[in-house]
């Protein structure tokens, strides 16, 4: 099948929707699986974004574990799966369970655009402190 005008128009539609969809989903998800504090207290904010510079540094968000910079695991971190499942396979209606063939295996840009996510939440969550360090 031949890549038209309208199927283009089609995907880039809905990769809008899809990102959005990724962003509201995972947004909870990434607060959870690294640790990031909730409150408005100074200090909760301080470590927040302390927490997000250093995953976002040192790129260690998509590692299964970090300790005493010994990265191991690359791209299976459990907020990789996690967002996968919650995206593509939470329901009979998901596409990872309707069109099991086209997520087996599971495609590249499917596991970037998790990375890509997770990465742009940690982004708020600093820009949400600061903001609020300012205040």
């Amino acid at each position: 099948m031949a890549l038209t005008p309208s199927i283009a128009k089609i995907i880039k539609q809905r990769g809008s929707q899809l990102r959005g969809e990724a962003k509201t989903k995972l947004a909870p998800l990434v607060e959870t699986m690294y640790g990031f504090g909730s409150g408005h207290r100074r200090v909760t904010i301080a470590v927040n974004r302390a927490l997000a510079e250093d995953l976002k540094s040192q790129k260690t968000y998509v590692y299964k574990t970090f300790v005493d910079d010994i990265c191991q695991g690359i791209y299976q971190h459990p907020a990789i799966q996690k967002g996968v499942n919650k995206l593509w396979f939470s329901n009979t209606q998901d596409e990872g369970v309707a069109y099991t063939d086209m997520f087996n295996p599971l495609p590249i840009p499917a596991i970037a655009l998790i990375l890509t996510t997770v990465g742009d939440n940690k982004a708020i969550f600093m820009s949400l402190s600061l903001f609020l360090l300012l205040d």
